[in-house]
């Protein structure tokens, strides 16, 4: 697709983003993989980018830089929406079942001292 905001021949296109850094490796690893990014894509219409770059909790990213997520484009806001749900839900869900270690933050095993 187009860059988002740029006219193509069938119109404009519109975008939103979904930050996936702060998910557990598992949920940022199913989501930007090539069979679920396919079928979203065929589902929805839209289109999904990584971009972005990993950062560990506790760390800022690098300057000029962005934490890891997923830009979506679509030419209607319905297509966008779907694909945006998808997404997210396919983030909850398999967090839900990522392990202890692997999910985000408030308290871990360890203390650094």
């Amino acid at each position: 697709p187009n860059p988002a905001g740029s006219s193509g021949p069938r119109g404009k296109w519109l975008s939103t983003e979904v930050e996936i850094n702060d998910y557990p490796k598992t949920a940022r690893w199913k989501v930007t993989h090539k069979e679920a990014l396919v079928s979203i894509t065929e589902w929805t219409r839209a289109a999904i980018t990584t971009k972005g770059t990993y950062t560990p909790p506790g760390r800022n990213p690098p300057p000029g830089e962005r934490k890891l997520y997923l830009l979506i484009e679509a030419e209607t806001p319905a297509q966008l929406k779907e694909a945006k749900q998808e997404v997210k839900r396919i983030l909850e869900e398999t967090s839900a079942y990522a392990a202890p270690d692997e999910r985000p933050a408030g308290g871990g095993r360890y203390n650094v001292v």
